[in-house]
C-alpha cells in the first residue's frame, strides 16, 4: 500500500525554504516540496497563499514534527538577535551621536547650538547621524536584508521597511534591497513608494525579471493596467518561465475585460505549473464574468482539491458559482468555510445574507447584516437590507 504524504510545513519565502530543506536532508527525512514561487521576491502572492509546503511521508511524520520545532525555535531565535540589532544601528539620537564623536565629554549650551546648526547645513535628516564609511559594508548590508525577508515573512511590514532602509545605507547599489523595500510598501498598500522602490532596483538589476513582476503587480493594484501590463511582459521577455508574470497579466486583463487574454494567461501560468492554485482562481473568476458558472465552478472546485486548506477563494468562487446557478443550499458550506479561512472578507457575508434571503430565512439574513456592520461595509449592509446604495464588489480585489 502506497503511504500517504503529511504536510508539516507552510514556508514563506526561498531562504526559509531553503534552510528546512537542508535539515531534513540531512536527517534522511523522505520529503517533497510543493512550491508556488519563482524566487524570493516574485513572491507577491506569497504573503496570502504561502510560497509553498513541504510535505513528508507518513513513516517520518513525527521525526519531522521535532525538527520544525527546533527550526520555528531557531527563528525566533534569530528574529529576537535581529531586533537588538536592529537597536544598535539604526537608533542613533543626537546625544549618542555627540558622545561617540566627543567621548562623553560636557559643552556649553552654544556649542551645542552652534554644531546643530552645521549638521542641518549639511543635511542630516531628523537628528539622526549617519557617520558610516563612504565604502559600502556588505556584511552589514547582507544582514540587514536577511531581517528584512524574516519580518516580511512575519508580515511585520513597517519594521522590514527599517531594516532594509538600513540594509541600502550600507550597500546602495542593491537592487534585492529596494526590491523588498517596493514589496514592503506595496503590501502597505503604499503603491506610490513601491514603485519608486522597484524602479530603483530596475535601475540597478535591469536583468532581474522578479522586479519587473513587482514593479507590474503594483501598477495593476493601482489600476495603471497599460504600465502594469508593460512592465509584466519584459518580466517575461527576461523569463518565460515566470508563473507570477503570467498570473498579474491574467489579473490586469480580467480588470480591462479582455476575457480572453485573461484565459491565456492564466492557462500559461497553469502549463508552468500544473497545481498553480492561483491560475485555477483566476480561471474561475474569469468565467463568473463570462456567465459559464459550470467552468468557473470546475476551475474552483480543482483548486480546493490542490489544497483544501489554503484554496481561501476557491470556496468563495465555488459559493458564487452556485449562487449564481440558483442553488442556494449548495453554495452555503463553501461560504462558510470562507469565512472560517478568511473572516474579515466581506463579499461572503454579503452573499450568504442573499442566499438566506432567497431562502426565506430573515433571522440569518440579518446576522450577515450584523456581520458587515462589524467589518464597516455598511454599503453592502444597505444594499442586503434593500436600501439604496453602490454596487458591491462582488469580483476579485485579492491578491491571488
Amino acid at each position: 500500500m502506497e503511504k500517504e504524504w503529511v504536510t508539516i510545513y507552510k514556508y514563506f519565502d526561498i531562504f526559509e525554504e531553503q534552510k528546512l530543506e537542508e535539515v531534513l536532508k540531512a536527517r534522511n527525512i523522505v520529503f517533497k516540496n510543493i512550491s508556488r514561487h519563482d524566487s524570493a521576491f516574485d513572491g507577491i502572492f506569497a504573503a496570502t497563499i504561502g510560497a509553498g509546503v513541504i510535505q513528508v511521508r507518513e513513516d517520518f511524520v513525527e521525526q519531522a514534527k521535532k525538527i520544525v520545532i527546533d527550526f520555528e525555535r531557531d527563528n525566533k531565535k534569530l528574529l529576537k538577535e535581529s531586533k537588538e540589532e536592529t537597536n544598535s544601528y539604526n537608533k542613533f539620537s543626537f546625544v549618542t551621536m555627540v558622545k561617540k564623536l566627543y567621548g562623553g565629554r560636557y559643552f556649553r549650551i552654544t556649542t551645542m547650538v552652534v554644531l546643530i546648526i552645521l549638521l542641518s547645513l549639511v543635511g542630516f535628516r531628523s537628528g539622526r547621524v549617519q557617520y558610516y564609511k563612504n565604502k559600502p559594508d556588505f556584511k552589514k548590508a547582507e544582514f540587514f536584508l536577511e531581517q528584512g525577508r524574516v519580518s516580511i515573512d512575519q508580515k511585520r511590514y513597517k519594521e522590514a521597511l527599517k531594516q532594509l532602509e538600513t540594509s541600502v545605507i550600507f550597500n546602495p547599489n542593491a537592487g534585492v534591497s529596494y526590491a523588498g523595500l517596493g514589496y514592503a510598501y506595496f503590501q502597505l498598500n503604499q503603491y506610490e513608494l513601491a514603485v519608486k522602490n522597484y524602479e530603483k532596483a530596475i535601475k540597478i538589476e535591469p536583468r532581474d525579471n522578479t522586479h519587473y513582476v513587482g514593479l507590474g503587480s503594483v501598477y495593476v493594484m493601482m489600476g495603471h493596467y497599460f504600465n502594469g501590463i508593460a512592465s509584466l511582459r519584459k518580466a517575461i521577455e527576461l523569463n518565460p518561465g515566470s508563473e507570477f508574470a503570467y498570473l498579474w497579466l491574467g489579473k490586469a486583463y480580467l480588470n480591462t475585460k479582455n476575457y480572453q487574454l485573461a484565459i491565456t494567461n492564466n492557462q500559461e501560468a497553469l502549463r508552468i505549473k500544473p497545481n498553480s492554485i492561483p491560475a485555477l482562481i483566476g480561471l474561475s473568476a474569469v468565467y463568473y464574468y463570462l456567465n459559464d458558472f459550470d467552468k468557473m465552478l470546475e476551475y474552483a472546485k480543482k483548486a480546493i482539491e490542490l489544497d483544501p486548506n489554503d484554496a481561501t477563494f476557491g470556496y468563495f468562487n465555488a459559493g458564487l458559482a452556485y449562487l449564481s446557478l440558483k442553488l442556494y443550499k449548495e453554495a452555503i458550506p463553501y461560504f462558510d468555510k470562507t469565512r472560517v479561512l478568511e473572516p474579515k472578507y466581506a463579499q461572503t457575508y454579503y452573499f450568504l445574507g442573499m442566499i438566506y434571503k432567497n431562502l426565506g430565512d430573515e433571522n440569518l439574513m440579518k446576522e450577515q447584516y450584523t456581520n458587515l456592520q462589524k467589518l464597516n461595509r455598511s454599503d453592502l449592509a444597505d444594499r442586503l437590507m434593500g436600501r439604496p446604495t453602490r454596487e458591491p464588489e462582488t469580483g476579485f480585489p485579492f491578491r491571488f
